[in-house]
C-alpha cells in the first residue's frame, strides 16, 4: 500500500501484467516464505489467454519489454536481470508464433505478421544475450530458428506442435 503498487491492465501492455506486478512486489517485500505447494497453475485449454489472443497483441509486446527495462532501471538491477529479460523474450516468441498460427488469419497474413515480429528491434538486441543449446531437445528447433532468423522453419515447428496438441486432445 504504501509503495503504490498498481497492476498493469493486460489491454494496456498485451500481457505481462503479472510478471511486471511480482518485480514490483518483490522490490519492496521485505520477507519471504518457501512452501512446497504451487501455487499457480496454467492450464492449457480452448479457453485461456494464450488461445484467444489477437494477432494484434503481438505489435504489444515491446511495451512489455519497455515495462521491465524501465523497473531493471528504476530498481538499479545488474546484468544478471538484462539476460532474464532476454530469456523472456526470447521464450515469448513461442508464444507469438502460437498467436500467429491459431489467431484466424490466413497462411499469408500470418506469415506476413510474424515477420514483422521478428524484424522487431528489440528482438533482434535480445538475441546474442541468449542461447537455444540451453533447452530441451524438443524446443531446442524452436528456438534455434527464431535465433538464426527462419521464419519458415518456425512456422512449420509452431503448426505441427498445435497440430499435435490438437490431435492429443482428442
Amino acid at each position: 500500500r504504501n509503495n503504490k503498487l498498481e497492476i498493469m491492465h493486460v489491454d494496456k501492455i498485451g500481457g505481462a501484467d503479472d510478471a511486471l506486478f511480482n518485480v514490483d512486489y518483490l522490490q519492496f517485500a521485505q520477507s519471504g516464505v518457501h512452501i512446497h505447494d504451487c501455487l499457480y497453475y496454467y492450464f492449457s485449454n480452448p479457453k485461456s489467454y494464450s488461445h484467444i489472443q489477437k494477432v494484434e497483441k503481438i505489435d504489444m509486446f515491446p511495451l512489455q519489454y519497455e515495462q521491465f527495462k524501465l523497473r531493471i532501471a528504476k530498481y538499479e538491477k545488474d546484468e544478471s536481470y538484462n539476460v532474464a529479460l532476454a530469456y523472456r523474450i526470447y521464450i515469448q516468441s513461442f508464444g507469438a508464433f502460437i498467436i500467429g498460427t491459431t489467431s484466424g488469419l490466413t497462411k499469408k497474413d500470418s506469415k506476413a505478421a510474424l515477420q514483422k515480429y521478428m524484424n522487431q528491434q528489440y528482438l533482434k538486441d535480445i538475441l546474442p544475450l541468449v542461447s537455444y543449446k540451453k533447452f530441451t531437445w524438443l524446443f531446442k528447433p524452436f528456438f534455434k530458428g527464431i535465433k538464426k532468423g527462419r521464419l519458415g522453419f518456425c512456422l512449420k515447428y509452431i503448426r505441427l506442435a498445435t497440430w499435435y496438441r490438437g490431435r492429443k486432445a482428442k
